[in-house]
């Protein structure tokens, strides 16, 4: 299952936003978010396929199953009209369209299993609705502000 909680880790805080079971998964071992779309994607190692729904879990979709360079996959990440993915079968990292897993492509390949896999770049970067206490005075925190 896929799951969201608050940062102060309280169980109150903790929901189940996807049983990955409902959609004939059971690995779930990439996770990545579209921030414009507001939706989640994954990829499921056992089905070998890539879901995506929104942040609540409702508008379930599956981008991609049972594809010849989807046989594995391990990592996922997201930027513009593509989800890219490593896939330890093919030893490579592969690209599709994430909204219908259509133009896949093999955009490299390694000698070794791809592990993680992540795109930079500033659009990716959600931005703050309002200032975040963490910006003043460190938020009084003696190291490290993370919670506001």
């Amino acid at each position: 299952r896929i799951e969201s909680c608050s940062m102060d880790g309280k169980d109150e805080n903790r929901k189940t936003v996807v049983w990955v079971s409902k959609y004939g998964g059971a690995w779930p071992n990439g996770l990545t978010m579209d921030y414009l779309a507001k939706r989640i994607y994954w990829t499921d190692a056992r089905s070998d396929s890539i879901h995506t729904t929104l942040y609540d879990g409702s508008e379930h979709h599956e981008i991609i199953r049972g594809h010849q360079y989807l046989s594995h996959p391990f990592a996922l990440a997201i930027f513009e009209s593509h989800i890219y993915w490593t896939d330890w079968r093919s030893s490579s990292v592969i690209r599709a369209n994430k909204w219908n897993g259509s133009d896949v492509q093999i955009i490299e390949r390694t000698i070794s299993k791809p592990f993680g896999i992540k795109v930079v770049h500033p659009s990716l970067q959600p931005k703050a609705k309002t200032t975040h206490s963490c910006k003043i005075d460190n938020g009084n925190c003696s190291h490290l502000c993370l919670l506001g």
